[in-house]
This record gives structure tokens, C-alpha cells and sequence, in this order.
């Protein structure tokens, strides 16, 4: 591995030709992919070329239905938790393994004292509790009466509660993985939501359209829980000091 300038490179020694570029953000991801043989050079080349398999459909299923962990259809009338699947979550250090593996993490929603702008993002405790909206073949998730949308910010955008069903751009689209469990991304295929970690119990969701970290990072990915009474009303937030929208 040599530095040349801003970026990283990692060269075949039998044939100085085939090298790969990396930035310094992701040195430890890539290093570990060589050294524990999941990778070699050529494959981390043909991974950038295969990039677009990494980022959302764009189609939109007009039959589109939002299904719980057991398969079954979610109604307009009912509602749910999502929990944060872990492979989506690094685990610190100094977190107690069984204490990591035992606790699910959820979605729980905020709302900012100081801009009030209510925001989703991943906590280790009680959940938000969502619903859903159908309108003009468009699932929307919404929570207490609001819609579920990404923020204006073009770069990084996070994940909100606004109470007007959002423009297109600001869509929230859903997808689901290969076992059953659903993604999240903005309504324009760039790339799915994430759920990074700033410390133990908050994990901001937002995303991120920088191409070497659509390579490299693991998207998040959702379980979807149907309340035990999923005709309550969904009015929990994370402060208790704080209702509305």
C-alpha cells in the first residue's frame, strides 16, 4: 500500500498495473477486506465497475404493499415499529457483547427545541411508532398525522416529519432486501438511507451520495413490527416534554 497525495493506493506486486485507488476514510474497511482474504485487488476493481448494484431501483410498483417480519400486509389503519437490523450498526469497542447482540435498536422520532424540526434517527430504546398512507399508488410512512420525507439538504439529507405530503424529490421510497426486511432511500435512486452511530444510544439516519461511500458502507435495513395494538394512535416521541409537529 503507498500515499499519493489525498488518496491511497494498493498495488498487485506482480503487476504494478493492476492498483486500486481508496480515500484515507475508508484505509481500515478496505485493508481488512485484503488481509482477511475476502478480496483481492481485481475484485475491488470490479466492485466499483458494479457499483450500480449497490444503489435503489428507481421503478415504482404501483402494487406496492408494506409487509410486516411475518409476511403478512399492513392496512392504512394500522401501526408499527421499525427496528434497525444490526449488521447496520458498528459495534464499539467498548460495548459488552451480549449486551450488543441481546438489545434491538429501533427508529424513534425527535423533534429539535430548536429549529422544531422532527427528525428520525436510531436509539437502543423504545421505538417511534409509524403508519402508513396510501395515496395515488404512493406508500408513504407517516407518524403522528405527518409524513415521513428527506430534508432539503442535497448533499446529505436526513429523514423528517413534515405534516404536507412531500414533492417527488423528497419522497421517502421503501424497498424491500433479499430476506424480507426493507430499505429505505429518497425518491431518486442516488442511494439508501444509513444509520450511523455518533455514539451508543443516537444513530443518525440520513443519505449519503458519495459514490465511494455507497461502495464501502452497509445500508440500513429494517424490521418491520406490528404493534400489538396497532389501532393506537401514533403520538410517541422521544421527549416526553415535547408533542405535536
Amino acid at each position: 500500500m503507498v500515499s499519493r497525495g489525498p488518496g491511497y493506493y494498493v498495488v498487485d506486486t506482480s503487476n504494478p498495473n493492476v492498483n486500486y485507488k481508496f480515500s484515507a476514510l475508508f484505509k481500515r474497511i478496505i485493508i481488512n477486506e485484503l488481509v482477511a482474504k475476502k478480496a483481492t485487488i481485481r475484485d475491488l476493481i470490479e466492485g466499483d465497475e458494479n457499483i450500480h448494484k449497490r444503489k435503489p431501483p428507481t421503478e415504482h410498483d404501483p402494487n406496492f404493499q408494506l409487509r410486516d417480519n411475518k409476511g403478512i400486509a399492513l392496512d392504512q389503519n394500522e401501526t408499527f415499529m421499525l427496528e434497525i437490523c444490526k449488521p447496520a450498526r458498528e459495534k464499539d469497542i467498548d460495548d459488552d457483547e451480549s449486551d450488543y447482540e441481546a438489545e434491538p435498536d429501533y427508529i424513534e422520532v425527535f423533534k429539535s427545541p430548536v429549529d422544531s424540526i422532527t427528525m428520525l434517527h436510531g436509539t437502543p430504546e423504545h421505538g417511534a411508532v409509524f403508519g402508513i398512507s396510501v395515496i395515488d399508488n404512493i406508500t408513504y410512512l407517516t407518524f403522528n398525522g405527518g409524513y415521513v420525507c428527506a430534508s432539503s439538504d442535497q448533499r446529505s439529507p436526513q429523514f423528517i416529519v413534515e405534516s404536507a405530503i412531500p414533492p417527488k424529490e423528497r419522497r421517502v421510497h421503501i424497498h424491500y432486501a433479499e430476506d424480507g426486511n426493507i430499505r429505505l432511500s429518497r425518491w431518486n435512486g442516488e442511494s439508501y438511507a444509513y444509520c450511523e452511530w455518533i455514539k451508543c444510544s443516537y444513530g443518525a439516519i440520513y443519505v449519503n451520495r458519495y459514490e465511494e461511500f455507497v461502495r464501502w458502507i452497509e445500508p440500513m435495513k429494517l424490521v418491520v413490527h406490528r404493534t400489538q395494538n396497532s389501532e393506537q394512535s401514533q403520538t410517541h416521541l422521544a421527549d416526553p416534554m415535547i408533542t405535536g409537529l
